[in-house]
C-alpha cells in the first residue's frame, strides 16, 4: 500500500480524541523516538478492528513504518508521522503533475492594433465572444475567439511557441450609449482624443437562461440587451432601462431565482428581478436591497444556485441565499477589507505581469489580458513531450518506477503507469546517474545528493567530485555508496555517517574516463572498466589494486556472477570476456564471447 493511502487511511479512522494520546505515547519515547514494535502497538490500541481484520491491519502498520522511517536508524518522532500525514494529504488534493513542463509567455507574434487603452476583457463562453472594454470610452470591442478556442481544442499547450495562432479579428464595436437621441459615434473618439477621463463604471453580466446582457456604461441606467440584435445591429435598441441612483460597478446573475446583484459605491446590494417578454421586451424592477455590510461592498460572487458571497471593506464575508434572500452565515477572518472574490475550482497559474483585467478560457492554456493594450498569453511547453530517461529504477516497496531526465526526476504508478510526482531542479546540472538505498526509501545521484523517494526532499549531500559522476552503486549489505566519476576518481561513502561520510578515495584510478563499474560483497571486489578498454580491480577494504585486463575495445558494462569468482564484461565492439577474481589461484581471461567465434584461454 502506498505511503498517501496509507498514512490517510489510518488517521481517518482515529477518534479525535485520540489524538492527543497518540502524540503523547510517541513523545514518552523521547528523542529516540519509538521502535516498530512501539509503534504497532500504540496505533492497535486506538484503532478499531476485528478478529478479522486485525492481521490486515498488523501489515499495514508495518507497511507504513517502513515507508516513513528512512533515518537508518529504525525509529519514529512524532514529527516524522506528522509530515507525512501532511505530504500525504498534499499529494492527494493537488495535481502537481499537470503543470510539470508549463508555463506562461507572451505571444510575440500577437500585435493588437484595435484596442484604445483598454480597461477590461471577458470571456463569454456561452456566446463565445471577447469582449474588451476601453478605458477613455464607453464602448464595447468585441473579438472573435475563434483561433483560441481551435488551439484549446487541439493541445493544452503549445508546443511550437513560433507556429501559435496570432488570429484575434474585431468583428465590431459596440456603443451602450446608442439609444440617446442625437448620439454620434464619432462624439466618444472625439471626447476620448481631447479629454481623456477614465470611464469609472463598466461592467456587463450575461443573463444565462435568458440571453440577455446588462450592461452598466457609467451613465447611471443600468440597460439590458437581445444578444442576438446587439451584436447583429447597426445601432440597436436596448430592451430596458433602468435609473439607477450611482453607476453599478458589479453585476452577478442568479439564474435560478432570476435576479440579478448589483453593486454600486455604498454598502447596499441591489437585487433585480428580470422577466423577459419577448424578443425586443423585458421587465426589469428593484425587489429588494441587501444593506448588511457597514462599509463599501467590493464584490459578489455566485458560487452555486443555493450560496451568493458578498464581501466588503467592513472586512465581512457574508453568505447569502439567492433564492431566498436570506443571510445564511458569515465570515470574520480577515483584519482589513476584502476586495475580491474568486472560485478556486482548479489549480490555475497566472503569468507573473500585473494586468488590470485578465481572462482566462476554457482550461487555462490562453490568458488574454489588458495593460495598455491586449495582450495574448499562451501557455508553452518547457520541453519535449518525449524525453529519453537517463534512469529507470522500479521500487518494489511502493510498487512505483523511478525514471530521471535532466535535472529532475519523475515517480510513475507501476501498476496504472500514471505519473505520481516530479521533483524538478534537484541538481544544478544534468543527473547521470541514480540509485535506491537498501530499503528503496532513499535515492542517491546526480552530484551526490540523497532524497527521500517518496517526497524528494533532500536528505543530505556527500563531498562532490570535481566532475559528473559517471557510475553510483549501492552496497546493501555495507549500507555505502560507490561512485565514479569523469574526473577518473574512485570513492566509497558512509550511508550511515552523519559526519565525515568519505571512507576510502582514489585519484586517477584510470588513465581515462571510467565508464563503468560492479561491486561484490562475498568477495569484497570493486570493478572498473575505462573507454580505453583497462579493467582494474580493486580489494574493497583497502581500495588496493589486486589485478588489471587490457581489452581491445571499450568497456561498457561489468557484472560479478555471484558467488562465483567470476567477472563479466560487455563491451562496444561486442565482446564479451569472462575473467576469474580471486579466491582462485591464478585469476585470467577464461572465455572470450564475440560476434564471430568463441575463444578458450587455459594456463
Amino acid at each position: 500500500m502506498r505511503k498517501s493511502t496509507s498514512c490517510l487511511d489510518i488517521m481517518m479512522r482515529l477518534h479525535v480524541e485520540d489524538l492527543a494520546g497518540v502524540k503523547a505515547a510517541f513523545e514518552s519515547y523521547g528523542r529516540d523516538g519509538l521502535d516498530l514494535e512501539a509503534f504497532v502497538r500504540i496505533m492497535v490500541e486506538r484503532l478499531v478492528w476485528t478478529p478479522s481484520t486485525v492481521v490486515d491491519l498488523v501489515y499495514e502498520l508495518v507497511d507504513l513504518f517502513g515507508h516513513i522511517v528512512i533515518n537508518g536508524q529504525g525509529t519514529m518522532v512524532w514529527e516524522d508521522f506528522t509530515s507525512a500525514l501532511i505530504e500525504a494529504g498534499m499529494a492527494t488534493g493537488l495535481d502537481e503533475t499537470h503543470w510539470r513542463d508549463m508555463k506562461y509567455e507572451d505571444n510575440v507574434l500577437f500585435v493588437d492594433r484595435t484596442s484604445r487603452q483598454p480597461k477590461h476583457v471577458e470571456y463569454i463562453s456561452e456566446i463565445r465572444k471577447l469582449i474588451v472594454f476601453e478605458g477613455t470610452r464607453p464602448v464595447m470591442q468585441i473579438y472573435d475567439p475563434t483561433a483560441i478556442l481551435a488551439s484549446e481544442a487541439a493541445e493544452s499547450s503549445v508546443d511550437d511557441p513560433g507556429n501559435a495562432p496570432t488570429s484575434l479579428p474585431l468583428t465590431h464595436e459596440i456603443h451602450p450609449l446608442a439609444y440617446t437621441s442625437g448620439y454620434r459615434r464619432d462624439q466618444d473618439a472625439v471626447r476620448s482624443e481631447h479629454s481623456p477621463v477614465q470611464v469609472n463604471a463598466f461592467a456587463i453580466k450575461y443573463l444565462t437562461t435568458l440571453d440577455i446582457l446588462a450592461v452598466s456604461a457609467g451613465d447611471l441606467k443600468l440597460s439590458f440587451w437581445n444578444c442576438a440584435i446587439m451584436f447583429t445591429s447597426e445601432i440597436p435598441t436596448p430592451m430596458e432601462l433602468v435609473a439607477t441612483e450611482h453607476p453599478q460597478r458589479i453585476l452577478e446573475w442568479a439564474p435560478k431565482p432570476s435576479r440579478l446583484f448589483t453593486v454600486s459605491i455604498d454598502n447596499r446590494i441591489l437585487v433585480w428581478t428580470v422577466i423577459v417578454k419577448g424578443n425586443k421586451k423585458c421587465s426589469v424592477a428593484c425587489t429588494a436591497i441587501l444593506d448588511k455590510h457597514s462599509d463599501i461592498v467590493q464584490d459578489l460572487l455566485l458560487v452555486n444556485d443555493d450560496t451568493l458571497v458578498s464581501c466588503s471593506m467592513d472586512s465581512l464575508i457574508y453568505i447569502w441565499d439567492p433564492n431566498t434572500l436570506e443571510c445564511k452565515s458569515t465570515r470574520a477572518v480577515h483584519k482589513r477589507g476584502i476586495r475580491t472574490l474568486a472560485k478556486h475550482s482548479s489549480t490555475v497559474f497566472v503569468y507573473p505581469w500585473k494586468p488590470t483585467s485578465f481572462t482566462l478560457f476554457h482550461n487555462g492554456a490562453t490568458i488574454i489580458a489588458c495593460g495598455y493594450r491586449v495582450k495574448w498569453v499562451h501557455r508553452v511547453r518547457l520541453k519535449s513531450k518525449s524525453v529519453a530517461s537517463n534512469t529507470v529504477l522500479y521500487n518494489d516497496s511502493s510498487f512505483t518506477v523511478l525514471t530521471s531526465t535532466d535535472k529532475e526526476i519523475q515517480v510513475w504508478d507501476a501498476l496504472t503507469g500514471a505519473l505520481l510526482h516530479v521533483f524538478r531542479n534537484v541538481t544544478k546540472s544534468d543527473i547521470t546517474q541514480v540509485v535506491f538505498d537498501s530499503l528503496q526509501r532513499k535515492c542517491i545521484g546526480g552530484e551526490l545528493f540523497v532524497l527521500n523517494a517518496a517526497n524528494g526532499a533532500l536528505l543530505k549531500t556527500f563531498p562532490r567530485h570535481s566532475n559528473q559522476i559517471s557510475c553510483l552503486v549501492y552496497c546493501k549489505e555495507d549500507t555505502c555508496v560507490l561512485s565514479a566519476s569523469w574526473d577518473k576518481s574512485l570513492r566509497v561513502y558512509d550511508d550511515m555517517a552523519t559526519n565525515n561520510p568519505l571512507l576510502r578515495s582514489i585519484s586517477d584510478a584510470h588513465d581515462n574516463d571510467i565508464k563503468c563499474l560492479a561491486y561484490s560483497h562475498s568477495l569484497s571486489l570493486v570493478a572498473t572498466g575505462s573507454n580505453d578498454g583497462h579493467i582494474k580491480i580493486w580489494d574493497f577494504v583497502y581500495f588496493l589494486l589486486e589485478q588489471q585486463h587490457h581489452t581491445t575495445s571499450e568497456v561498457n558494462c561489468l557484472v560479478f556472477v555471484e558467488p562465483f569468482p567470476v567477472l563479466v564484461s560487455g563491451h562496444e565492439n561486442g565482446d564479451v570476456h569472462v575473467f576469474t577474481v580471486r579466491p582462485a589461484a591464478i585469476p585470467q581471461l577464461l572465455f572470450t564471447f564475440s560476434s564471430y567465434v568463441t575463444t578458450t584461454t587455459t594456463n
